[in-house]
């Protein structure tokens, strides 16, 4: 498959091998792989007209949707550089990310319809871009900008090359079914490199919700017949409370944190599907993802995707010896933006060394603990946030947790919690405090455990672990 561009074997699946079938779905709507080439074929005029060649900036700020896929289409087949962002983004950084790029043009949406607009905003920073990456963006690519879980995004660029090779080693690793229907309550502006051409590319169709409340999640799933899912935990967490009419989910894909057990049992409950997790990160792609074969942590690699575990002085330790994350991988992102540094000076020894910890087993299955940012250091001792959210959880009439760390000047950090109970549940911090202890060391037991209304999470649908930002009771 390698050698036909991935342009040519996107736009054959649409005209010709798909063209009647569904790309598009929710309980109102259909669009078809048609509608989708008809789109995209559309937009490649407009952009054409409007000056836009090769390695060109585009900048859009849209929606999940026909209107994303065809913009995404139009982007691989004139070798764009893309740079989408979900309509929530702020349109201050958005026009100022336009002037940095010196973007030709930019794309809103308003009510389903895509406006272009020229734009002449371009600042001294543009020409260092397209200077010091002239001969990547010329291939076309993307650029997306990282969650920020603790405070700091960067700009990321990934050349249309390294995609590819992503999606290939993607559509092995996921396995999804032929025509599949994937129920997506994710933005596709974040999730935008791989998982969408492996679905279109194997002539499935996403299936979207019309509206914000997990009924309209669950009414998407079951009305448009989806049969897999890919969504964060907290999806997961709002659909094992919601009833399930018996609707038959063949996979549930999680991503973007890791989910915890409990989450997982109670929607594999209700909607008896097990959730396997996806292992992934922008700059590399998706790097591991769990099947019924490999159920410890979050699997084994992805082809073409090593792993190594290593300590604090770089050597790698031992299976089942904690560590920093390193991975080595042809999908590897090609440059930070902010600021300037191509993947050679990234790279050490063409490895990736990432911000989480983990270790590997004998068997070679990847095991996650938390990430280095997020540790909360109390005296000395490490505390992973994802760890005693887990113990949060099976806590009766826990909905939802947020754990972080807080300067303390004797301790360094203390350990917070925020926590969103069912309704009627009374709010018990003691008893909360006394299940943390029955199962964490003394440093992981929150000293300070709040209820909230509902928990902060990062637009990528991260838990957040910037204190205090949270809705308070």
């Amino acid at each position: 498959m390698k050698d036909i561009l991935l342009s040519d074997k996107l736009s054959v699946n649409a005209l010709h091998r798909f063209k009647d079938r569904p790309v598009v779905l929710s309980a109102s709507r259909t669009h078809t792989y048609a509608d989708l080439f008809s789109k995209s074929q559309t937009l490649l005029a407009k952009l054409a007209a409007h000056g836009c060649k090769p390695g060109a900036a585009v900048i859009a700020k849209v929606g999940s949707g026909i209107n994303f896929l065809a913009l995404l289409l139009a982007a691989i087949e004139a070798r764009l550089v893309f740079i989408p962002f979900a309509p929530s983004f702020p349109s201050l950084r958005f026009n100022a990310i336009a002037r940095q790029f010196g973007a030709l043009v930019s794309f809103t949406e308003t009510d389903g319809e895509l406006a272009l607009s020229k734009t002449d905003l371009v600042d001294a920073d543009s020409k260092d871009y397209h200077s010091q990456f002239a001969d990547l963006f010329s291939q076309g690519g993307f650029v997306r900008y990282t969650s920020g879980t603790t405070g700091n995004a960067k700009g990321v660029f990934v050349s249309l090359k390294s995609a590819e090779a992503r999606i290939f080693s993607a559509q092995t690793g996921l396995n999804l079914p032929p025509y599949s229907r994937l129920f997506w309550p994710l933005e596709m502006a974040l999730h935008f490199v791989a998982v969408l051409p492996v679905v279109l590319l194997q002539g499935g169709a996403f299936v979207l919700a019309e509206g914000g409340s997990t009924k309209d999640q669950r009414d998407a799933i079951e009305k448009c017949g989806a049969n897999a899912i890919y969504a964060a935990p907290h999806h997961y967490q709002q659909l094992a409370l919601e009833p399930n009419n018996k609707h038959q989910v063949l996979r549930a894909f999680s991503t973007t944190a890791p989910i915890s057990n409990t989450v997982a049992a109670q929607f594999c409950a209700r909607w008896g599907t097990r959730v396997d997790q996806v292992y992934g990160i922008f700059e590399l792609g998706i790097l591991c993802a769990q099947d019924e074969n490999h159920c410890n942590g979050v699997g084994k690699p992805m082809p073409c995707v090593m792993i190594s575990i290593r300590d604090a002085t770089g050597f790698a330790v031992k299976p089942g010896v904690a560590g920093r994350i390193f991975i080595s991988t042809p999908g590897a992102l090609d440059g930070y933006l902010e600021p300037l540094t191509k993947s050679a000076d990234i790279l050490v020894e063409g490895w990736f060394e990432t911000d989480d910890i983990g270790t590997v087993t004998a068997g070679g299955e990847l095991i996650l603990h938390g990430r280095a940012a997020g540790v909360i250091n109390v005296v000395g001792a490490k505390v992973y946030p994802e760890q005693v959210e887990e113990v949060l959880l099976s806590g009766n009439g826990v909905k939802a947790a947020r754990v972080f760390g807080k300067p303390h000047k004797l301790l360094g950090n203390i350990v917070c919690a925020e926590v969103v109970l069912n309704s009627g549940v009374l709010f018990e911090p003691a008893v909360l405090r006394r299940l943390c202890r029955d199962q964490l060391t003394r440093y992981s037991v929150p000293q300070e455990i709040s209820q909230v209304d509902q928990i902060a999470f990062t637009e990528a649908g991260k838990i957040s672990r910037i204190p205090n930002i949270s809705s308070a009771v």
